[in-house]
């Protein structure tokens, strides 16, 4: 299915599933999905999420962009689920259309005991959008 395709029906990639952040400002941003067998997360754009010119709103990229950490910590053995931000750095590329697909291939530049530090390009529907990086706690076994 082309990325177009895929806007215009709303539909969410194969291979994506619901994570379950049902607390607070997380539910006010709505669904992020996490691919199942690569480091991925990704969002389909709704009103809620455009700025008064119709593209994504800055704030909801940098919202997104501060979930990074949900798509590395599957394979990471924590005691604690929560991994607070230390710092965030989102780059504004391009805008991203109204009802696009919003997806963050997502790498673990490196763990040490206490920290993780990630990066991700940022596209909507397969084009480049944001390019971000951020270090988070983390509460290792």
């Amino acid at each position: 299915m082309s990325a177009s395709s895929l806007a215009a029906a709303g539909d969410i990639p194969a291979g994506f599933v619901a994570l379950e952040l049902d607390s607070g400002f997380n539910t006010a941003f709505g669904l992020i999905y996490r691919h199942e067998t690569e480091q991925k997360l990704g969002f389909r754009m709704g009103p809620h999420h455009l700025n008064p010119i119709g593209v994504l709103h800055g704030g909801a990229m940098a919202t997104f962009a501060d979930t990074l950490v949900l798509a590395i910590i599957r394979g990471i053995p924590i005691r604690q689920p929560h991994t607070p931000t230390i710092s965030i750095t989102v780059d504004y590329v391009a805008a991203a259309p109204a009802g696009s697909w919003i997806e963050a291939d997502t790498t673990l530049v490196k763990a040490t005991r206490t920290m993780l530090f990630v990066q991700a390009l940022i596209t909507a529907d397969g084009e480049i959008v944001s390019r971000t990086s951020g270090i988070y706690r983390y509460y290792g076994q």
